[in-house]
């Protein structure tokens, strides 16, 4: 059995790092007499701000997984692979189908089972490591932005200022300061046509930024910064916040604006660049070493085409091509399928699931219920006598409670989804006629596609189609 070790760290912080990670699956291992034959990390990487994709130590691992080299894999914890709930259960589904034992090192984190109960429940972690992972981004971007509107964090400062030693007060540079102004009272002055304009001025005056010759780019950067005005805004995640720094203004507010207006007048309209849709990225790989194909535009005749393309084979395929034939294939297949015994398979497959669902329920019942005598016992106890322990054992019975019953929710959510079964052929059948297809957006196709496909091994020859669907055993089919 050849074993390998995963390790991932967002920050430097002893605690999560890649050092420690190390020493824990290090130590089980001796302890437990396996040999690891290779480590793939991913340092400083944030599995909230960075796709799989972009995180080249688990794509090398699970490439390598693709060809079959590797048995069994060590891991701290879950949330080292992934913290969004759609990549989590891609990950489940790829050590499912490749038979890989997974297990993970740290105290209380459960082993993952390849069943239908441990499919759920990594569903249910999935959820839970994914929303965990909003709320320390959102507690980390609401401290900042707390920080910047208190003026406890100063951060980057745009020309004519800077900080005071121990960076707590913001400094006017008044020499750049005055250039600044002379860069608004000329533009302002409407006789420039453009920054560029503004820009040979500026140069046949002498008149420099920090020793080097103004730039438009940088003529428009002060033309557009609200700092000038006495407003400061930083972007936190998408949430804009302002601080007042009036203190700090060289110009009105009534200036600003006008400089703004007249800068988007001289603005000549660009061409926009020709934007492709990849509705196969995410489940196309190389047919010849199993890597994910990666997008890329190319230029044939002086226009561009997109391709999908395997770096290391330097296979080529055009994305047009690629996409038809899948399509036009996938379409031929599943019609077939809901032509003949598409009903009869769903309900065999779906009164087996609903079955396991049902057990499970009943299972969760009972927890539930024990759980509840638990929680009312242990809050009769603190009514007698207040402590703290009792305190954080109550608290620690209701976490539970809301997890078992998220868990039910979960689990009667998917019975309700098997029982739907003419709702769903009836919708697969529409949505699989060409004429509906192409009406369809490009999100709904591509849901639609990753439905259906559980993965696609393309070259410049062959195309490899391995469908997927509940009812079903996986079938691969060649084009």
């Amino acid at each position: 059995m050849r074993t390998v070790a995963y390790y991932r760290s967002s920050t430097s912080l002893q605690e999560g790092s890649v050092t420690t990670q190390q020493r824990h699956i290090r130590e089980y291992a001796l302890k437990n007499h396996i040999l690891i034959d290779e480590e793939y990390e991913d340092e400083f990487v944030s599995a909230r701000k960075k796709l799989m994709k972009e995180r080249p130590g688990l794509q090398r691992m699970l490439t390598d997984i693709r060809k079959g080299l590797i048995n069994h894999i060590l891991v701290y914890k879950r949330d080292r692979l992934a913290r969004n709930l759609e990549e989590h259960m891609e990950l489940y589904q790829l050590f499912k189908k490749h038979n890989i034992q997974v297990t993970f090192v740290a105290e209380n984190e459960p082993p993952m089972r390849f069943d239908v109960m441990g499919e759920l429940f990594e569903l249910f972690i999935g959820v839970m490591n994914q929303r965990e992972g909003q709320q320390i981004n959102e507690r980390i971007r609401d401290t900042k932005i707390t920080n910047f509107q208190s003026g406890k964090s100063i951060g980057k400062l745009p020309y004519g200022y800077k900080t005071d030693p121990e960076k707590t007060q913001i400094i006017r540079i008044e020499e750049e300061l005055h250039i600044v102004k002379t860069i608004f009272s000329e533009w302002l002055t409407e006789k420039y046509k453009n920054t560029n304009e503004l820009r040979k001025y500026l140069k046949s005056r002498g008149i420099k930024r920090r020793g080097k010759d103004w730039t438009a780019q940088r003529i428009e950067e002060v033309l557009t910064q609200p700092m000038y005005m006495g407003l400061r805004i930083k972007n936190f995640g998408g949430i804009k916040a302002h601080r007042s720094v009036k203190d700090l203004a060289i110009i009105t507010s009534e200036q600003f604006d006008k400089a703004k207006e007249l800068l988007e007048k001289s603005k000549t309209p660009k061409a926009k660049s020709k934007k492709f849709d990849y509705l196969l990225t995410g489940f196309i790989f190389c047919n010849k070493c199993g890597s994910p194909l990666v997008e890329k535009v190319r230029q044939k005749h002086g226009a561009p085409y997109a391709t999908y393309e395997c770096k290391e084979h330097k296979e080529i395929i055009e994305q047009i091509d690629v996409e038809n034939k899948v399509i036009l294939k996938t379409m031929e297949f599943f019609n077939v399928l809901l032509k003949s015994n598409f009903k009869d398979l769903y309900t065999r497959y779906a009164k087996r699931n609903i079955q396991q669902l049902n057990l499970l329920i009943k299972e969760l019942d009972r927890e539930l219920k024990s759980l509840e005598d638990k929680l009312i016992r242990e809050t009769n106890r603190y009514l007698v006598q207040e402590t703290k322990k009792k305190e954080e054992t109550i608290i620690m019975l209701q976490q539970q409670i809301n997890e078992c019953k998220n868990r039910k929710l979960e689990a009667e959510l998917q019975k309700i989804q098997y029982q739907k079964v003419d709702e769903d052929s009836n919708t697969l059948k529409m949505q699989l006629r060409k004429e509906v297809f192409e009406k369809l957006n490009f999100t709904e196709k591509q849901v639609l596609l990753k439905d259906l496909i559980r993965e696609i091994l393309a070259d410049a020859q062959v195309i490899k189609i391995v469908f997927k669907h509940p009812f079903l055993e996986i079938s691969e089919v060649e084009i």
